[in-house]
């Protein structure tokens, strides 16, 4: 048997996917798809900014503005910005993890840094447990989830919290997404401004620019989105290729394509916090918010030299000095190389699951991949995290019990 039998068909015959942002009509006469929703034309940076503060206040508001207690991750620039948000209509909990040990630095001295009178700040410490890849029963979703190999610590961090929790996923995506702007520079004739930006932002990835300033010249905004240290994952195999959505060639319906699979992948993460009672909440993925984004030209809210210049720019007066300056965001890749070394064997042991079986990756491949992570190598973690998502996704709902289903018949109405 060949791995292109073993293949799941893409769709069923006669079925024909609605593409994104289109809705289909049924009537007697037939079916008709036609689109609903397309990215607004971009305008002053000004009108863009002061939309997006409105837009990400109303996203907040609407689930917290019953005034019930409500908590939040306390991190990054994205999280911080919604809990300050959300102090505005009630009181919340703040959630700042931190390793074993560790009291000062970072999130955490960022989380101090913000002082709200209806704000309580939690740690929630982070034990070998916790660690990324740490066993833990993985309850079945629609699609693999997000945080599939955070589930230890992301089922801990939400029971610390409290019914309904917010998070700031998304906001790296709205904010400091692939350099696809690079190539609506050149089309624009800002070139000086196209090779700075390459340059920057391929120093701070340690990558060469000069494949971003070749794909920015030919305008190939697919290339520029995936652009990046492990962008390639040498373990896939060609039989992983699937025929996508075709999209336009723009920095726009790139961000677009993009904030789209992410919230497929964080609407299974509420998923997981609903399985131990826990609303789930993503504001940065409301559609008023990313057509706020859109609104703004693709080189005005991005920026090499600044950090999520667009998000600061539209609420930074509600953050404390400290989080408007903020030029990175935390990191756990030490923690990430930690929980490779723990959990080998049962990594390893992913290697020959399904994923082998169905022929979409070459075992071997990834087990030295796995191995190189382990001493301490730099790591591809996005597509590591992919695949070990995939595969604990698919032994997930092949061990989730089937659905039981009752027949129930209601008598006919009468018509008068």
């Amino acid at each position: 048997m060949t791995s292109e039998s073993r293949r799941p068909a893409p769709r069923s015959p006669g079925v024909h996917r609605v593409p994104p942002g289109h809705r289909l009509v049924l009537t007697r006469r037939g079916a008709s798809v036609s689109p609903w929703w397309s990215a607004p034309t971009p305008g002053h940076y000004e009108v863009a900014v002061a939309r997006l503060r409105t837009a990400l206040t109303g996203a907040v508001r609407v689930r917290t503005g019953a005034g019930e207690p409500v908590s939040t991750d306390l991190a990054g620039t994205d999280s911080t910005t919604l809990t300050v948000l959300a102090e505005r209509f009630g009181p919340v909990t703040g959630i700042t993890a931190h390793p074993r040990g560790v009291t000062a630095g970072g999130d955490l001295d960022f989380a101090r840094a913000l002082i709200l009178p209806q704000l309580t700040r939690r740690t929630f410490e982070l034990t070998d447990r916790h660690l990324p890849f740490a066993e833990a029963e993985l309850p079945a979703t629609d699609q693999p989830p997000l945080s599939a190999h955070l589930w230890g610590m992301f089922s801990a961090q939400l029971a610390a919290g409290l019914g309904v929790h917010l998070t700031g996923d998304g906001g790296d995506h709205l904010f400091q997404p692939a350099p696809t702007h690079l190539a609506e520079l050149v089309a624009h004739g800002r070139l000086l401004r196209a090779v700075r930006d390459a340059g920057q932002w391929a120093r701070a990835r340690r990558i060469s620019p000069v494949p971003l300033l070749r794909q920015a010249a030919g305008r190939d905004v697919t290339a520029l989105a995936t652009s990046g240290p492990g962008a390639a994952a040498p373990w896939l195999t060609p039989d992983t290729a699937y025929d996508r959505d075709p999209v336009d060639r723009t920095a726009a319906a790139a961000l677009v394509d993009s904030l789209r699979a992410a919230a497929r992948h964080a609407h299974a993460d509420t998923e997981l916090a609903a399985s131990i009672g826990v609303e789930l909440h993503n504001p940065y993925h409301d559609a008023a918010v990313l057509d706020a984004v859109l609104a703004a030209r693709s080189w005005d809210r991005v920026s090499s030299i600044r950090y999520k210049p667009m998000l600061v720019d539209a609420l930074g007066d509600l953050l404390p000095a400290r989080h408007r300056d903020r030029t990175t965001k935390g990191t756990f890749e030490t923690s990430f190389h930690t929980g490779v070394r723990a959990r080998l064997p049962h990594l390893i042991d992913h290697c020959d699951g399904r994923l082998a079986a169905l022929g979409l990756i070459r075992p071997d491949q990834l087990r030295a991949a796995l191995h190189r992570a382990a001493l301490g190598a730099r790591t591809p973690w996005r597509t590591i995290v992919a695949a070990y998502g995939a595969e604990t996704w698919l032994r997930a709902v092949d061990d989730a019990p089937a659905p039981s289903w009752t027949a129930h018949t209601t008598p006919a109405r009468t018509t008068p």
